[in-house]
C-alpha cells in the first residue's frame, strides 16, 4: 500500500493566477470594451484587473462584477471602497492608468478586510485557506498623471 504523495496546491495555483494576470496585461490596448461597466460620466478613467481561480463578487459604484477581466470605470477623483466575497483560494484586484489624466492613486490601495497576504502600491492579493471569506479594498482615484497607478 502505497501512501498518497501530498504537495503543496497553492504554488501552482498562485503561479497560475499570476501567468493569467500577464495575459489580461497584455491585452490591455485592446482590452475592455462597451461592454464593461463605466462610473459616472466626466470623471478619470480607470482599468480594474480581477483574476482569480474560482468564483467571486466585487461591486464598485453599485455595479457587481463576477467575472475575471479588465474593467474600465470613470470615477470622479476622491476616496471609494470595493466590497466583496470570494469563494475561491485566490483573488487579485489590480488597477492600472487607462489614458488620460489621472487614475487610482499609487499608494492609495488598502485592504481594509479580508485574507490578504500581498498589498502593492496598486492592488491586493487575497488568499484564502477556507473560503468563503469577505474582501473589501479602499483606494483614491487622483486626476494627478505623476501620482497615478501605471500599468
Amino acid at each position: 500500500m502505497s501512501s498518497p504523495k501530498t504537495r503543496s496546491t497553492t504554488r501552482p495555483r498562485l503561479a497560475g493566477r499570476l501567468l493569467a494576470l500577464g495575459v489580461v496585461l497584455a491585452c490591455l490596448p485592446g482590452c475592455g470594451g462597451s461592454d464593461s461597466p463605466t462610473g459616472s460620466s466626466g470623471g478619470v478613467p480607470i482599468l480594474l484587473l480581477l483574476n482569480a481561480d474560482g468564483p467571486f463578487s466585487i461591486s464598485l459604484q453599485g455595479q457587481t462584477i463576477t467575472a475575471q477581466g479588465p474593467y474600465n470605470f470613470t470615477l470622479k477623483p476622491g476616496a471609494y471602497e470595493m466590497t466583496g466575497q470570494m469563494r475561491t483560494t485566490v483573488l487579485s484586484i489590480d488597477f492600472s492608468k487607462v489614458s488620460g489624466t489621472g487614475g487610482v492613486e499609487a499608494g492609495s490601495v488598502r485592504n481594509a478586510a479580508g485574507p490578504a497576504v500581498d498589498v502593492s502600491q496598486c492592488g491586493v492579493l487575497y488568499l484564502a485557506y477556507s473560503p468563503p471569506s469577505n474582501v473589501r479594498v479602499q483606494f483614491t482615484v487622483t486626476e494627478s498623471n505623476a501620482a497615478a497607478c501605471k500599468s
